[in-house]
């Protein structure tokens, strides 16, 4: 399940807890002998693991913001064509976000 980007914008937090909720429960339910990591343990993880969700941003994102129905999609692919996502103001608006809040959490260095 992927989230639309105004849930993950407005409860990125609570997703992560409530996750972390069901991780721990399905993880005890099964008997796992091993250590169920903390709430902290997930964010550190995930923290660590912030440069595929940065990738994620920058090379799939954005295909949500365009009409492939009407677009070659080789010739996007290939670089022969421009993706037109760039042109889109609300696609802007959220990368731009995106990217400032990886340049707070130390991900992207100015």
């Amino acid at each position: 399940m992927i989230p639309e980007q105004d849930v993950k914008d407005n409860h990125r937090e609570e997703l992560i807890y409530l996750y972390h909720q069901q991780f721990s429960d399905l993880l005890k339910r099964l008997g796992f002998l091993g250590k169920i990591p903390t709430l902290l343990d997930l964010q550190l993880e995930l923290l660590r693991c912030s440069g595929l969700e940065l990738f994620h941003y920058a090379v799939f994102s954005s295909f949500r913001y365009m009409d492939v129905t009407k677009m070659d999609i080789e010739a996007l692919l290939t670089g022969q064509a421009d993706n037109p996502a760039l042109n889109n103001p609300t696609f802007k608006s959220m990368i731009h976000r995106e990217l400032t809040r990886f340049l707070h959490q130390g991900v992207l260095v100015a």
